[in-house]
């Protein structure tokens, strides 16, 4: 009785967000959200403390960037989980990814420990992933044992790019293969061979060669040989940020052939290229590098033709004091999550890819490959993670727009048409300043 009596008071209290108008399986709809769910779609209407008529909007199942690098910890200077959570909801983004090449690493209990207690207070859905090295196998091996949730793969560097260690014994890389394998976590992987990346001496230190002194060879070669591991083994990977023609035609085969083999690919490697280096310096260093006009169009195709399965910012901030040294110490990556969102949907607009196809891109693909349960959907029941569209918001990126503490972008003066207006997480609605 008493159980009945509260369940009644419930549906008594106002909804918290009523959405009119949406559309929803080739019709108008309403949405109501209760407690943190999506509690109905359909004709019905109700009060509610906030309302929004979706009818010239577009609502997406919640945004997923799965390729962010938070910083925090020590590197909290650069971005922390406060503005990293602002970053994320302008850019229309629900939930992240994020990276173990933090200062600590997040290679043991202890540093994933830490990073749980800075996260805490985070505005925005997460999940970590571990860093393997050649010397933590048993580490990561009890910290899978424990089935956590929020533990959301494993991640391999195959060369130096920030504060990460590089994995470089096949032996052991071969026994993380396994461990992902056996607690069906994904192993994620930077596939540039540190020892395809040419030595200082051999060309000039300057952002103009940056393309060729992290040779595409070292992506190449890297992803062969994991291609061929996983193989054997027959565990899920995800190729981090491809760049090159090869890549996308060595996944797809990979693909053809039925081998759970995945992949993302980043905003800027897929609208920019190294003719840009000259102009904008530092601020476009980048791991791997932007590559070239053709390679721009292979990934292009790679979307075209369902190869490439997710889109990741690599959200990867510094300060514009360190941009700014000189090319061989300042730090590779850009700002991405205010970004990233606005960059794609100008794309749509521009017809080089469906509203569809980007539902698919940004939040209904890593939900299904991370095994994220009800995100991805729009359905009764699920958890209220929603990014909602206004595509005709048109638009100048300016870096200094950014909530990230990067306030700088390649992007710098790109024309966009559709951005994020609000960012609903758990039931949560945040309204988006341009």
């Amino acid at each position: 009785m008493q159980r009945e009596k509260r369940n009644i008071l419930s549906k008594m209290k106002k909804a918290e967000i009523l959405l009119q108008n949406v559309e929803y399986q080739e019709t108008r709809t309403n949405i109501i959200i209760r407690n943190g769910l999506i509690e109905s779609i359909g004709s019905k209407a109700e009060a509610a403390k906030e309302v929004i008529d979706c009818q010239n909007l577009w609502v997406f199942p919640g945004v997923i960037d799965p390729h962010v690098h938070m910083r925090g910890l020590e590197a909290a200077y650069k971005e922390d989980w406060h503005t990293g959570s602002a970053s994320a909801i302008r850019g229309g983004i629900t939930g992240v990814f994020d990276m173990p090449n933090t200062i600590p690493a997040t290679t043991n209990q202890k540093n994933l420990d830490l990073k749980r207690a800075e996260a805490k207070d985070a505005k925005i859905n997460h999940w970590f992933y571990l860093g393997a090295t050649n010397k933590n196998y048993g580490q990561l091996q009890k910290i899978l044992e424990n089935d956590p949730e929020d533990v959301i793969g494993i991640k391999v560097f195959l060369s130096a790019s920030s504060s990460n260690e590089i994995l470089s014994n096949v032996t052991v890389l071969r026994k993380v293969f396994e461990l992902g394998g056996t607690h069906n976590k994904i192993v994620t992987i930077h596939t540039e061979l540190e020892k395809f990346i040419v030595p200082k001496y051999k060309y000039a230190q300057k952002i103009e060669n940056h393309n060729i002194i992290r040779t595409r060879k070292a992506a190449i070669t890297g992803l062969e040989i994991c291609l061929q591991l996983a193989k054997s083994i027959g565990n899920s990977i995800n190729i981090a940020h491809v760049t090159t023609t090869e890549e996308v035609e060595m996944i797809r085969a990979a693909k053809a052939m039925g081998e759970p083999v995945y992949c993302e690919v980043t905003p800027h490697h897929l609208l920019l290229n190294e003719q840009i280096c000259n102009h904008m310096g530092n601020l476009a260093k980048v791991n791997p590098p932007l590559r070239t006009a053709e390679d721009n169009a292979a990934l292009w195709e790679g979307i075209s033709n369902f190869t490439i399965d997710m889109i990741g910012s690599d959200h990867a901030p510094h300060t514009l004091r360190e941009k700014r040294h000189a090319y061989s110490t300042a730090p590779s990556g850009i700002p991405g999550m205010d970004t990233t969102m606005r960059l794609m949907l100008t794309c749509v607009h521009q017809e080089r890819l469906s509203r569809l196809r980007l539902i698919d891109l940004v939040s209904t693909k890593a939900a299904s490959i991370f095994g994220l349960g009800d995100y991805g959907k729009i359905k009764e029941g699920n958890r209220a993670n929603l990014t909602i569209i206004d595509p005709e918001q048109e638009g100048i990126i300016k870096g200094r727009r950014n909530r990230s503490r990067a306030r700088y972008t390649p992007f710098e003066d790109y024309r966009y048409k559709g951005a994020p207006v609000y960012t609903i997480i758990n039931g949560k609605i945040n309204e988006v300043n341009r």
